[in-house]
C-alpha cells in the first residue's frame, strides 16, 4: 500500500510512484503485433458512442421508422464501426476497441457520487431515445459487429474503457527502469477524454474524435496548458468536473497553474495554501488521485483483484471486405450496401511521414508524420 505522502510527492514531481506493473503483458502485446506486422489504435468506445447518439439523434430515429429500436440501432453500429475503419485507415492502424462495465469500483469503492450530476447536452425526445438504446447498442456492438469485424475487444468488471487502454499503451510505452520500451512503434489512443491526456508518453498520439485530428503529447500540452505528466497532478488540485469529481477547497484554476508552475503548495491565496496543507487537503487529493490515476487501482482493499494483464490475439484482426452476416442484417432492414463499413489493408507498411500529424489544426491542414 502506498504512503499518501509519497503520493503527493510523485505528483509535485511529475512522476508515478512506481511504474505500471502488466505482468509481462506488454511484451506478450508487442511480440504480437510485430507479428502481425499491425499499429495498434485503441478506441474509446464509450466516447465515441456519446458522440454519435447526440449528434444524429434525429436522424437515427427518423431512419428507423417502420422498422423499430432494432433497425436504429444496428444503424448506430454502423455509424461506429465506420468511424473506426475511418480512423484507421487514415492513422494506419489495426483496432482494438475498449469498453466500459456497467459495474463501477471507483464509484462503489471511493466516490458514491461519481459520474452522478454532470453537465449533460439538453436533451430532446429523439435523444432521450437513443441514449435508452445505449446498452443495447453496446451489446450489439460486442456480440455482433466486433465478432464479424474480426476486431479485438475488451471490458473488464469494475472498470473503465480509460483502464483498458492505459494497460495495454503502459505495457507497450512506459519506460522501464533499465532498457527501452516493449514497443518501439507509435500507438494511437481515439478519445476526446481528457484523461486519457496522462498516457501521451513518446510514441503515444491522441486522436480527438471531437476535433479530428492526431496530436503529440507536446501539442496537446501547448494547447491545453498542462503537460501530460502533470495532468493528475492538476486534476487532483482542481477536481475533474465532466467526472464529478471535486478538487480541494478553493482551489480553482489560478491555483492549479500555480501549483503546477511552483511544484509545491505555496501558493498565493490563503485559504488554497491552507486548504491544500490540511488534513482533510490531503485526503481530497489522495482520494482523486486513485480515482484519476489511469489504470484504476485501489488501495488497501483486499477483494479487489489487480487489474489483470491484457493480451491481444495473433489472428484477430479485421480483413479488407463486409462481413456477410453484416450485409444479410443489412439487407433485410434496407439499409444500402454502400453504407457498410469496411477496413483496408491494416497489415501494409507506411514509410516515414505518411501518417499526418497537425498541432491542434483540421486534418486538411496537416503537415508532419508519425514515425514508425
Amino acid at each position: 500500500m502506498y504512503n499518501p505522502q509519497d503520493i503527493i510527492n510523485g505528483l509535485l514531481a511529475g512522476r508515478p510512484p512506481e511504474p505500471y506493473k502488466d505482468g509481462g503483458a506488454g511484451a506478450h502485446n508487442a511480440a504480437v503485433l510485430d507479428a502481425a506486422r499491425v499499429r495498434p489504435a485503441f478506441f474509446d468506445v464509450s466516447c465515441m458512442l456519446y458522440r454519435l447518439l447526440y449528434a444524429k439523434a434525429d436522424w437515427y430515429c427518423k431512419k428507423a421508422e417502420g422498422y423499430g429500436d432494432e433497425k436504429l440501432c444496428h444503424l448506430v453500429c454502423i455509424d461506429l464501426i465506420n468511424d473506426v475503419a475511418d480512423a484507421c485507415r487514415q492513422f494506419a492502424c489495426a483496432p482494438v476497441m475498449a469498453f466500459d462495465s456497467k459495474h463501477s469500483f471507483r464509484k462503489e469503492l471511493l466516490l458514491p457520487t461519481y459520474k452522478e450530476g454532470r453537465r449533460e447536452q439538453k436533451k430532446t425526445a429523439s435523444v432521450e431515445r437513443v441514449l435508452n438504446l445505449r446498452h443495447t447498442v453496446l451489446k450489439m456492438l460486442r456480440e455482433v459487429y466486433c465478432t464479424a469485424y474480426k476486431i479485438q475487444f475488451f471490458c473488464v468488471y469494475g472498470y473503465e474503457s480509460d483502464d483498458v487502454i492505459a494497460a495495454f499503451v503502459l505495457g507497450l510505452k512506459q519506460q522501464p527502469i533499465f532498457g527501452d520500451p516493449p514497443y518501439n512503434k507509435s500507438v494511437v489512443i481515439v478519445t476526446s477524454d481528457h484523461d486519457l491526456h496522462q498516457l501521451l508518453i513518446d510514441g503515444v498520439f491522441l486522436a480527438d474524435v471531437a476535433t479530428g485530428i492526431l496530436c503529440t503529447g507536446e501539442q496537446v500540452a501547448k494547447h491545453t496548458k498542462i503537460k501530460p505528466e502533470d495532468v493528475v497532478l492538476a486534476k487532483c488540485v482542481g477536481g475533474c468536473a465532466s467526472d464529478a469529481i471535486k478538487g480541494v477547497a478553493w482551489c480553482g484554476e489560478k491555483t492549479v497553474a500555480e501549483v503546477l508552475e511552483k511544484r509545491n503548495f505555496d501558493v498565493k491565496l490563503k485559504r488554497a495554501k491552507n486548504s491544500l496543507q490540511s488534513e482533510e487537503g490531503l485526503a481530497t487529493l489522495y482520494r482523486n488521485w486513485q480515482l484519476i490515476k489511469l489504470p484504476f487501482q485501489p488501495e488497501g482493499v483486499e477483494f479487489i483483484e489487480p487489474f489483470p494483464s491484457l493480451k491481444l490475439s495473433k489472428k484477430t484482426w479485421p480483413a479488407a471486405c463486409v462481413p456477410d452476416v453484416i450485409r444479410t442484417i443489412a439487407g433485410g432492414m434496407g439499409i444500402p450496401e454502400t453504407s457498410l463499413p469496411m477496413f483496408s489493408d491494416i497489415t501494409l507498411p507506411r514509410p516515414i511521414g505518411a501518417i499526418p500529424v497537425c498541432g491542434w489544426k483540421r486534418k486538411s491542414e496537416t503537415k508532419e508524420g508519425v514515425e514508425e
